[in-house]
């Protein structure tokens, strides 16, 4: 089994310490791969994909804590030639992680929006069977001044509200003085 150049790995670990570079035995390359402990729970849950040279060989690096980054011939091992590929991979993993952010953000803002009619819309209904209540028991109840009062109830303005009456006969209703 090949090994890789030190060099090459003192590179990459001063680009950044939770990569590794290792033989893939059964697709004959080289993988390069982030350590990523916080997937360990669902790495030794999961089974294997397939049965591919490939699959297997991830499979292998994923069961050990590690995620596939980059696949790299086996005659390319060379600071030179992986570091610009290491970079694409990163600017593509910082651009998903921007839009990810602002994905989230969206959903928080859509989150908010529905609290809000949630709440006026509880806010509201609840202003409306409290007035349906307190007219069901004979109640006078204030709402906001109308322009033509309701014809079948005594309704007097004040103050900026209508005061509605439902109790008894209407058309005996006398004023208070």
């Amino acid at each position: 089994m090949p090994t890789p150049d030190p060099g090459f790995v003192a590179e990459l670990h001063r680009y950044d310490k939770n990569l590794r570079v290792r033989w893939a035995v059964r697709s004959q390359a080289w993988f390069i791969e982030e350590y990523q402990p916080r997937y360990q729970h669902i790495m030794r849950r999961a089974g294997p994909p397939s049965s591919s040279p490939l699959n297997m060989d991830i499979w292998e690096g994923f069961t050990a804590g590690y995620l596939h980054v980059l696949t790299v011939g086996p005659d390319l091992l060379y600071w030179r030639i992986v570091e610009p590929a290491l970079h694409r991979t990163d600017l593509a993993k910082h651009a998903l992680a921007d839009v990810m952010h602002r994905i989230e953000q969206a959903e928080e803002a859509e989150e908010a929006s529905i609290d809000r009619r949630i709440d006026t819309w509880n806010e509201a209904n609840t202003r409306e069977m409290y007035d349906e209540l307190q007219w069901d028991y004979g109640n006078r109840i204030a709402t906001p001044m109308r322009e033509t009062p309701p014809p079948r109830f005594h309704v007097e303005q004040r103050d900026g509200y209508t005061i509605t009456v439902r109790k008894g006969d209407y058309s005996q209703w006398v004023p208070p003085a």
